[in-house]
Order: C-alpha cells, then structure tokens, then sequence
C-alpha cells in the first residue's frame, strides 16, 4: 500500500487505520486489507473520473514495481546461483518500496503468501500492454514454481511470457520463454509440443549466437529423449550442452550437464559411468555453492549405488538430497527424494521405513495436487506389509 500511494509507511497505516474504522476496509489478516466487492467497484470508478492519468499511470507503476522487485529478489534468495536474467530489470521508481527479504526462508514465506497474487500480475500487465513487467515477473516466480510443482501455472505464465516477448521484439526473451514452456510440455507428456518449443528455441538461439541458451536448449532436449526412454538421444545433448556450457566458461551450466550426463548413463545401465560424472558434478556445486545442484546429483548418486546393490550407499545419498530439499523448500524434490529413499529401504528389506518414505511422499504430492501421486499409492498398496 505504501508503494501504491506513494506514501511512508507511518502515514500509510495511519490512513489504513481509518479506511478501517470507518468500515471501507476490513483487516482480514495482521496487516492484509479487503473491501467489499461494491465498494472496489465504486471506488474504482472515482479514481477513473477524478484523479489526473498520469497519477493513475504513477501509482500502478510503483505498485507494479513492488511485486516486480521483491519478487526477483525473493528468486535470488532461493535460488543464489541462477544465471542472470535476460531481460534486465529497470531501477524500481522513486517511491515504490519493494520488501526487504532478510533470507531464503523470508523469500519462500513471501512467495507462499503472495503467488496467487504475482500470477494474476502477470495477467494484468499483459493485458495492460506493460510486457516486460509480464516477462520479467514469470522469470522470478520459475523457481518457486518449480520447487511447489505448480506446472499448471507455470505454464500458464511462461506462454503470457512468450507472448509479451514477442510483443516486445526480443529473441533472447523468446528463446527462454520457449525453453521454459517445453520443459512444461514434457512434464505433462505433451512431447510433441515439446519438440516443437524447444526448436525455436534452439533456432532463435543459434540465430543470435547464445551459446548458454542453446546448451540449456539441448539440456532441455535431453529431459524430453529421456523422459520417452530414449537414453542414447538424452545422453547426445546432454554432452552436447556440456561442451556448450565448456566453450561459454559457464560452470553452473557444467555441473548441470554433468549431473545430467551421469543421470542417462545411469538410465542405460552404466552406473560406474554414471558415477564418475555426477562425482565431478558434486566437486563443481559444492565448489560454486550451489545447494539445489547438489540436492539433485546426490539423488543420481543413490540412483546408481541402488542399482549396483549397494543399499546402505544409496539410503545415504538420498538422505542427503532429503535433508538438501526440504532445507530449500523445494516440496517437489523432497518428494522425489522420499520415492526413491522408499525404493532403497525396500531394496534392503526394510519394508516399514519404506514405508513412512512413501507415505510422506504421497502426503506431500496429494498437497500439491500432483500427478506422481499416483505411482506411489500403488507402490504402498504392493507393499508386503499390505498384502
């Protein structure tokens, strides 16, 4: 509110306060304000007839750039090692007052608390012609996105996205927003649409000479091979994204694609192979810092470990992408975590911690309303122990 009038704080609750008393307001939580839908309405219409555009213009502008700002600080917080955006943002104006997130759990918190929000944001700027507010605000809500497994909304978002980049004339933008929209594609099984994204992408990139963008191009070519079964395609743009990322110096992008590449060998049943690349993925994110990096190559660790029966090696592994997880607040991932923990503790006979692994992963994936639920509701209900 504060950023929409243009106002301190002290005086803005001071005015809340008396929208308040005199019933136009209703505190409905601690400092989150609603009025009445006639009185939105009603309102709506004075400031239409009485305050100056350009005030009207202003006050938009200021509240656009408060969720714009926190929310890509809150995306930088919950993801520190997230290469950089490629539309950059613009300085916030004078008086907006974006929050101030002191850490990671704050970021989430905020996220959690304000993405229905954020989402009907990036509606609004799109249908209110302010294009790069649409693209730059889907960018910053991908993270948290991901981590909830919304791939609803996150789909949702990024074709806006598209559509705003287009408006805007940027290709760099388009790529990204192609990329992002395949990755989506391929996680609701929709492959050929899939493969259509992730060619202009690739087009687009090449055509501008984006080497990072086309070796995140062939890394997302590789989540599509491999997601069909097709491990000898997934294993050839993973390399591919490998020396791409090697060319551009990007070690982010190395580790990624090194994980990657181990993930396929360890799909084609290479699992010494698999575990030599992942190992030197490990040295790189932990080098870098790169926590969510990490979580993800302990878990293709455990992967191969299990399929060489070395049980307690796996058990461990996924412990440790458990514990990556849910520090980060990535629910999806932990879900990911507990199957495949369950998976091990089976694998060496330990059916009742199997068990709770699972169990906490379907709790978690009923939440967020996920379709892997599914697959481990039928893994407890083959369970020895339910038989």
């Amino acid at each position: 509110m504060a950023s929409l009038t243009g106002l301190p704080p002290s005086d803005t609750r001071r005015l809340l306060g008396e929208l308040t008393r005199a019933s136009l307001l209703t505190e409905q939580l601690p400092g989150r304000y609603v009025s009445h839908d006639l009185l939105r309405s009603y309102a709506a219409g004075l400031t239409a007839d009485l305050d100056p555009e350009a005030d009207r213009d202003a006050a938009v502008h200021r509240l656009l750039d408060h969720y714009l700002h926190t929310a890509y600080a809150a995306d930088r917080l919950l993801d520190p090692a997230r290469g950089a955006i490629e539309l950059p943002l613009a300085p916030p104006a004078a008086d907006a007052r974006p929050e101030q997130l002191a850490d990671r759990q704050a970021a989430t918190a905020w996220l959690a608390t304000e993405h229905p929000v954020l989402l009907a944001t990036v509606t609004y700027t799109a249908e209110t012609g302010h294009d790069a507010y649409t693209w730059q605000l889907t960018w910053s809500l991908s993270t948290y996105l991901d981590r909830q497994g919304d791939w609803a909304g996150r789909a949702a978002a990024w074709q806006t996205a598209l559509r705003a980049a287009e408006r805007l004339g940027d290709r760099t933008a388009q790529a990204r927003a192609h990329t992002s929209i395949a990755r989506t594609h391929t996680l609701r099984g929709s492959y050929a649409d899939s493969i259509a994204s992730l060619q202009q992408a690739l087009d687009l990139y090449t055509a501008i000479g984006h080497r990072i963008g086309q070796a995140h191009t062939h890394r997302n070519f590789a989540h599509l091979w491999g997601h069909q079964g097709r491990y000898d395609a997934a294993v050839d743009h993973a390399r591919r994204a490998l020396a791409l990322y090697r060319d551009a110096t990007d070690e982010r992008g190395q580790a990624d694609a090194l994980n990657q590449v181990g993930w396929y060998h360890a799909m084609r049943g290479e699992y010494d192979e698999a575990l030599e690349c992942c190992r030197q993925s490990l040295a790189l994110h932990e080098r870098l810092g790169n926590r969510a990096g990490q979580a993800h190559v302990w878990d293709s660790l455990g992967y191969a470990h299990h399929h060489l029966g070395r049980h307690d090696e796996a058990i461990e592994c996924y412990g440790h992408a458990l514990r990556l997880a849910r520090d980060l607040g990535d629910r999806y991932n932990q879900t990911q975590a507990l199957t495949h923990l369950g998976d091990a503790e089976l694998a060496a006979g330990r059916v009742p911690r199997a068990e709770r692994a699972w169990t906490e992963a379907l709790t978690v994936l009923t939440e967020l309303g996920h379709p892997d639920a599914e697959a481990v509701r039928h893994k407890l209900a083959d369970l020895p122990s339910a038989g």
